[in-house]
């Protein structure tokens, strides 16, 4: 009781203090709703009036700051301390009730605990409304890699807008692709738009293109297609463009590179004021132009030129060997299908981001952020086979999950298979698993740890044939 009445002469005398001095300078009462702050019961105990921190009371679902209230030094007053919701204290100890709150800023809300948080919804930018998000001038800092956005703006390593020369508010995909680091630098990122060609309206939006010299090749404005050209690497779009009718303008052609030919040229740049950029040109060097021999390496050409490619066949033993070290050609295996990468750029030197070539990257696509675009576009060359000897038909290679693995048991008829470290082999024909059994160990499942733990070692499997892949 005694607290309750000396609550109450405290409160009446800080607030008729407060009253006697009130003046024009005297905070509003009721402030612009835009300007108050909102927090829930568990941010406000952190304004408790210590260690520096700002003093707040709540009262009635309003905040109230008595940071500077002689009464409050210390964040505490007469048993009791800011940080907290007063509204019964207060309600049962002055006669006054909140009248007493007359001249106390009030700064803020108080709101419900459990109430979630708004879902920030993803944003759509073209590549020159990105540019605004610089990290320079209190702008916030954004970057994209392969067509998502990410935002940077309190990451460390982007300080300033910047991180190892390469400034936010653009692309960076190129800058990754060519890195030692590959994608650490968006790793850990969490997604917060797409880079769109357009961004008016509701949408759907076009997505922002990544595309190869000879992908380009197929925008070349006849027949119904786009027409897109490069210059410095971007790709910009001359569809509607009257210089361009028919996909040609002055001897360039759409579907190709031309920067050699508008540097050389005598209007320079001006021609590309205007035009929509669509997206980015992956590979090729500037000014150099494809031809449709050049793309018939890659695809199955009709009489009109070029030469059909004969499908070829490689165990994953044989795939090695197209590693793109010295003078070999650079080959990768995505899902069965083999793809040469050898005049990619992204794969110079028959490496991309840590991954060499000559393997099956099966596994590393399916864990990575970009997901299948390092084979977007690539044509597929061949198969990955368990045994490619004589003419075929040959079997293809497995990928299968430890339920489909289980089935392989070498009971019934089926054939006997084995997984260690993800690498399935096939133990049919082993005498030492008659019956799909080998020392009370079953066929059909991953022998990864009993492997490791048995004299004998990984020694077990010399001689064995790959048959697949274990993806989970």
């Amino acid at each position: 009781m005694k607290k309750i009445l000396l609550l109450v002469t405290v409160f009446t005398a800080m607030f008729a203090l407060s009253a006697c001095n009130t003046s024009t300078d005297d905070p509003d009462p009721d402030p612009d709703p835009t300007d108050l702050i909102e927090l829930t019961l568990e941010e406000l105990a952190e304004y408790d009036g210590l260690d520096g921190q700002p003093a707040y009371i709540a009262v009635d679902g309003k905040i109230y700051d008595v940071t500077d209230d002689p009464n409050w030094q210390g964040g505490s007053h007469n048993g009791f301390y800011a940080g907290q919701d007063l509204t019964s204290e207060i309600g049962s100890a002055s006669p006054h009730g909140t009248s007493v709150l007359a001249g106390v800023p009030h700064i803020g809300t108080l709101v419900d605990s459990t109430t979630e948080e708004p879902v920030d919804e993803m944003v759509y930018l073209t590549i020159t409304e990105l540019a605004m998000y610089d990290g320079m001038g209190g702008n916030d800092a954004y970057i994209a890699y392969e067509g998502m956005i990410y935002d940077v703006t309190d990451v460390a390593a982007w300080s300033g807008g910047s991180h190892n020369g390469v400034n936010a508010g653009q692309d960076i995909t190129k800058e990754i692709m060519s890195a030692p680091h590959g994608t650490s630098p968006v790793e850990g990122l969490t997604a917060i738009g797409e880079l769109v060609i357009d961004n008016s309206g509701e949408g759907p939006y076009d997505p922002y293109l990544y595309l190869s010299s000879l992908e380009l090749l197929m925008y070349d404005g006849t027949n119904g297609n786009p027409a897109y050209i490069a210059y410095s690497g971007v790709l910009y779009d001359v569809t509607d463009h009257s210089a361009w009718t028919s996909g040609s303008h002055q001897g360039a052609d759409a579907g190709t590179d031309v920067t050699a030919a508008f540097d050389a040229g005598p209007h320079g740049l001006s021609i590309l004021s205007g035009l929509v950029i669509v997206g980015e040109l992956l590979d090729g060097t500037s000014g150099t132009t494809n031809t449709y021999n050049d793309y018939c390496e890659y695809e199955e050409c009709n009489s009109n030129g070029g030469s059909m490619t004969e499908t070829i066949y490689l165990t994953i033993t044989e795939l090695a060997m197209y590693d793109g070290m010295g003078a070999n050609d650079a080959y990768i295996a995505y899902e069965g299908m083999i793809y040469d990468v050898t005049d990619v750029a992204a794969w110079s030197g028959g490496n991309h981001n840590g991954v060499s070539a000559g393997q099956d990257i099966t596994a590393e696509i399916t864990n990575a952020p970009h997901g299948t675009s390092p084979v977007e576009g690539l044509t597929a060359i061949g198969e990955l086979v368990v045994d490619s000897s004589g003419d075929g038909p040959y079997d293809p290679y497995l990928y299968l999950t430890t339920t489909e693995l289980a089935m392989y048991n070498g009971q019934g008829g089926n054939d006997a298979y084995v997984a260690y470290e993800g690498v399935l082999y096939d133990v049919t024909g082993v005498a030492a698993w008659s019956n799909g059994t080998h020392n009370g160990v079953t066929a059909g499942t991953d022998v990864t740890t009993v492997i490791n733990n048995a004299p004998h070692g990984t020694t077990v499997l010399a001689g064995l044939v790959i048959v697949g892949e274990l993806l989970d």
